[in-house]
């Protein structure tokens, strides 16, 4: 029973959330809900949700969906871009940490993989985190699997925020310049 539960929760959590997201643009304009919630709040309320949403496929459309919201309402691109990608970088940062530890238990079983990355040139696994956090697709695959590997954590984390605050700046000025083309 509480599987069924968990599993209708899973899916009901999160379409919840989209139902309220569309309910509040049918109701209130991005202005309005920035003049609502206060310019300063909206920033916090960006990192929370991007810290929480922004870390997995399940999760993403909630950060994706607010980041325009903000930016068509009038706030800083660059601040938006700071608070969403320092908070997604914190929630990937969670799943690199949950690999670093499946790294501790499985106890010498990836020697294999270890010898592939070290073939890699140094620069070549951050250059590839900082394009993968380009792109929308949640970074949880990519940071798990690092942390199961052994990678060094001082790597990584650079390219994940560099990237996730380049992806979200992106984003922003994407809503504010599509907004204006059509309006």
């Amino acid at each position: 029973m509480k599987k069924v539960l968990k599993r209708y929760l899973a899916f009901l959590i999160p379409l919840a959330f989209i139902l309220f997201v569309i309910i509040m643009l049918k109701t209130f304009t991005p202005s309005e809900i920035v003049s609502r919630i206060g310019v300063n709040n909206s920033y916090i309320i960006l990192f929370l949700i991007s810290a929480i949403g922004g870390s997995s496929l399940a999760t993403a459309s909630s950060y994706y969906v607010i980041i325009p919201i903000f930016a068509i309402a009038g706030l800083n691109p660059w601040l938006l871009g700071l608070f969403g990608g320092l908070g997604v970088s914190l929630g990937d940062l969670f799943y690199f940490y949950l690999g670093s530890k499946g790294n501790e238990a499985s106890s010498g079983e990836l020697k294999k993989v270890h010898s592939v990355l070290e073939r890699i040139p140094r620069g070549g696994i951050p250059f590839f985190v900082y394009l993968w956090a380009l792109t929308p697709l949640p970074n949880d695959v990519m940071t798990f699997s690092l942390g199961i590997t052994g990678y060094p954590f001082k790597r990584v984390i650079i390219p994940i925020i560099l990237g996730n605050i380049t992806i979200t700046v992106i984003l922003s000025y994407l809503a504010i310049y599509g907004v204006r083309l059509f309006w």
